[in-house]
């Protein structure tokens, strides 16, 4: 018998037409705001999200009740990449020279996830009380994943440990790999 090739086959037998339909439009919507977000640094309008998502504002409006809702969800797929991103291996047994540098990547790949809605949540939280307390939820988050990273991940305090050559060795590793990182210096 062949594999069945409908979409639903990836979200469980349990899913119909119409709900995948649905999942798969809301997650173009989502997408497409968030590409709006990173290309223009504005809060886009549904009219705006409709046409690059290829959704009619009709069906933009049964998904969504605002553009606030479209913008939650954005703020959620990129909190939810972000606290991926923060995740660091166990520093037991690792070097000085690959915790700074774990820990380096990671706060550059999120800079870069948040990057582009940044701005623009800036300016939704102003309007949006809702969006201000999810924003203020996510910064604690933060806060408090940061002071983890800091007691769980933390470096020596004895300074002969990261000497020079330690340092050097982390040049290489940035210019090569981490672009945004190389354009920094």
């Amino acid at each position: 018998m062949p594999e069945p090739t409908h979409p639903s086959a990836d979200l469980g037998e349990d899913k119909d037409g119409r709900s995948v339909r649905r999942d798969r439009n809301v997650q173009l919507a989502v997408n497409a705001a968030r590409e709006l977000f990173e290309e223009t640094r504005n809060l886009p309008t549904i009219e705006d999200v409709a046409a690059r998502s290829g959704l009619s504002i009709r069906s933009m409006y049964r998904y969504f009740k605002d553009i606030g809702e479209v913008t939650e969800s954005v703020v959620e797929l990129v909190s939810s990449e972000a606290r991926a991103a923060s995740q660091l291996p166990d520093p037991a047994g690792v070097s000085t020279a690959d915790r700074i540098d774990a820990f380096a990547r990671a706060r550059v790949t999120i800079y870069e996830l948040v990057r582009g809605t940044f701005l623009a949540n800036i300016a939704r939280m102003i309007h949006s009380p809702e969006i201000a307390q999810s924003g203020a939820a996510i910064r604690a988050a933060m806060r408090s994943s940061r002071t983890s990273l800091n007691r769980n991940y933390s470096f020596s305090t004895n300074p002969t440990e990261v000497t020079p050559s330690t340092v050097a060795t982390l040049s290489p590793r940035w210019s090569s790999s981490t672009s945004s990182c190389a354009g920094a210096r």
